[in-house]
Parts: structure tokens; sequence; C-alpha cells
């Protein structure tokens, strides 16, 4: 049975993000308090602080697989997924929808979302087509 987390799930963290927009639909990671956008200059800086540069989503599961639904961004970098701090595989995101990163290494271990460099990032959902236990 697969498991799916909503981007605001308080078992996820998204280090390295100073603010996050919630829709109903998604969560975008900010380097910026984007509820405060209007106190910084003027657009140059809120299109590099809406950029994922750093940030990264937060996991420790035991699962072989872990899959998402994103907003989609033609300008999108690539998303790079750690297993245990050390890159387990990079894929590109540019106008994509979702993404799955498959065969990860056995047990329990750290998973990490690197978020792309370029674009905007808005998270739908995360899940683990088999089983996915969080610790």
């Amino acid at each position: 049975m697969a498991l799916m987390l909503r981007p605001d799930d308080d078992r996820l963290t998204w280090q390295g993000a100073i603010s996050l927009e919630r829709s109903d639909e998604w969560v975008m990671p900010w380097r910026l308090p984007h509820e405060h956008l209007a106190l910084f200059p003027p657009e140059a800086l809120a299109e590099r602080a809406a950029m994922p540069a750093g940030v990264r989503i937060a996991l420790y599961s035991d699962t072989d697989a872990v899959a998402g639904s994103i907003e989609p961004d033609p300008e999108l970098a690539p998303l790079d997924l750690c297993c245990d701090g050390k890159l387990f595989r990079s894929t590109p995101m540019a106008g994509r929808d979702a993404f799955c990163f498959a065969q990860l290494p056995a047990g329990r271990k750290l998973i990490e979302l690197w978020l792309p460099q370029f674009g905007r990032f808005r998270l739908r959902e995360l899940r683990a087509p088999n089983r996915m236990a969080l610790m």
C-alpha cells in the first residue's frame, strides 16, 4: 500500500527555507519571509528568493522508492536525492509535474530531496509506491 504525504506533513522538514507559502494544493519554500516581500527591494530579489537553492526536504525512512508531484515550471533545474548524505541520483524537472527515485538503498536512511537551484518548486505530495516507515 502506498503512503501519501501532504507537503505540510509534520514528519517532513524543509531545511534551508526561511518561510513556506501554502495553498490548498501545494507548499512552496522561500528564502525570505514571503509574507513580507514588500519590505525588500522589488522584483529581482523576490525572484531569487523564490528559487529554492540550498533548500531540502528531509525525512528518515526505510522505503526503497520516493515519488512526488509538483506544479510544473518550465525553468525548473534538476532535483537531487541524497541518502545518508550521499548523492543517489539527479533527475531533470523542467516542465515536469512528477518525479520518482527508485531502488534506494535498503534499511533505515536519511532521505533528502535537494530542491532545484532555479525555478519555483511547489510540492503537491510525496509518496512511496511501497511500504514506507517514517522514523
